[in-house]
């Protein structure tokens, strides 16, 4: 208890922490955002910490050695490649500098570490890549990718992020023997999709070996994708092509679930420690509520709320404006906020205005969730976006995908129909089933 109340009130020494709290030190130090990349990273430092099964402290430098030599036979047996090996020694000797910043481990120790050979490998100073920076002038490129570019910015359709990418397929075809022109000449299609369905087989492979995510493919198959359709374009060839549905994979994207405890302790720390109770509390359950986007919140004015409908109206660009119902409990806490709104000398009619007065700021909302998840959790874990994510899950258990699409603002069915994979029996038991507010209002 008194290590955490330290903790809340100045920088705890990172030698009177736990082993597992010198990880969770160091991720936030990093401050990745993404949820999966940090999950990622945090388990590459505890597969080390669990191979040895010792304290920092006690660690030594013949057992970091250890470690990295059968981290290289694992990669050599499931014939990984050596980029992604390098990546995760790299991240271990970051992090053990880490530590020694910290007074953790001394100086002698990194310099002796820096004798293995893998740890020699990242020091290596990496060949250019042409992939990146600009495109190569126009003479430079095969005729056909000359009269593939003139197609895309005919069509206004990115160009140099579809001629990077078919490059690489044209160096895919040049290991095979083909001349990627070859296909500029009629009763190509069969070799055409041959080569693709082989190209296909390359990136699935690589997706195995973890050098590239499901995503990625995607990306450059949609590339060959426009190919393709140029091809078309001048009766080249009689079909487009579609890619796989496994090769189909989704960018990250985010989908936190919110569970109802969670929900009910962000709001009592808002309620305890926040300099704007009010104010915040009304944005915090607006966006609870409804399920509505932060840049919404920042775009309500006096107009959009109707305390006699008891609505809001929405607005932004993603979608038109609607207007949705809202909770009594929730209309009182903004009705409260009102009554004290010119208190902040509001130069806008913006409903929710920052301490000058003018609109808050979608950044500023966004700052609320983190503080108050930082003092509840110790670390930023639901965002502003997760408990939109949360209202949209729940709705869909209840009302049509129609009508949910229209309540949240989605022009596109195929963001609602994102969310329905979450299970009725999970739902159920996180469903906030109660108003956060009765045991708070009296």
């Amino acid at each position: 208890m008194e290590l955490i109340k330290k903790t809340e009130n100045e920088e705890v020494p990172l030698a009177d922490l736990t082993d597992y709290n010198y990880i969770s030190e160091f991720l936030s130090h990093l401050n990745i955002q993404n949820v999966g990349n940090r999950k990622y990273q945090k388990n590459i430092i505890v597969d080390f910490y669990l191979y040895h099964g010792k304290g920092w402290k006690d660690l030594t430098v013949h057992e970091c050695h250890g470690y990295f030599d059968y981290l290289k036979r694992v990669h050599e047996f499931k014939k990984i490649s050596e980029q992604v090996l390098i990546k995760k020694v790299k991240l271990i000797t970051q992090y053990l500098n880490y530590l020694h910043d910290n007074k953790a481990k001394p100086l002698g120790f990194l310099n002796s570490l820096e004798q293995h050979a893998v740890i020699q490998q990242t020091h290596k100073k990496k060949t250019p890549n042409i992939r990146k920076g600009r495109l190569r002038k126009e003479k430079e490129y095969s005729r056909i990718i000359n009269d593939f570019r003139q197609f895309l910015e005919s069509k206004n359709y990115r160009v140099v992020e579809n001629i990077k990418r078919v490059v690489v397929f044209e160096r895919f075809l040049e290991e095979k023997g083909i001349n990627i022109n070859t296909f500029l000449k009629d009763n190509q299609e069969t070799l055409l999709i041959n080569c693709i369905q082989d190209y296909e087989k390359v990136l699935s492979e690589r997706i195995v070996k973890e050098e590239i995510k499901a995503s990625t493919a995607r990306v450059y198959l949609q590339s060959i994708q426009q190919f393709v359709k140029f091809l078309f374009s001048r009766n080249l060839v009689k079909q487009k092509y579609r890619i796989p549905c496994h090769l189909r994979g989704r960018s990250n994207r985010a989908n936190e679930y919110v569970p109802k405890d969670s929900i009910i302790k962000l709001m009592n720390t808002i309620y305890d420690h926040s300099h704007h109770v009010i104010r915040d509390l009304a944005i915090f359950l607006i966006i609870v509520d409804t399920g509505c986007r932060p840049i919404e919140v920042e775009n309500l004015t006096i107009d959009d709320f109707d305390k006699v409908e008891r609505t809001l109206s929405f607005k932004c660009k993603k979608s038109e404006k609607r207007k949705i119902k809202i909770s009594p409990e929730v209309i009182q806490v903004i009705n409260d906020y009102m009554e004290i709104r010119e208190q902040y000398h509001p130069q806008t009619k913006a409903l929710i205005v920052n301490c000058s007065g003018q609109p808050i700021s979608t950044s500023s909302i966004n700052m609320i969730f983190y503080d108050a998840n930082v003092r509840t959790f110790g670390e930023s874990r639901y965002s502003a976006k997760a408990f939109r994510h949360t209202y949209i899950t729940n709705a869909l258990q209840e009302y049509s995908f129609e009508r949910v699409a229209k309540i949240v603002g989605h022009n596109d069915w195929k963001s609602t129909n994102y969310y329905y994979y979450r299970s009725n029996q999970r739902l159920l038991a996180n469903t906030l089933d109660y108003s956060p507010l009765k045991n708070r209002r009296k």
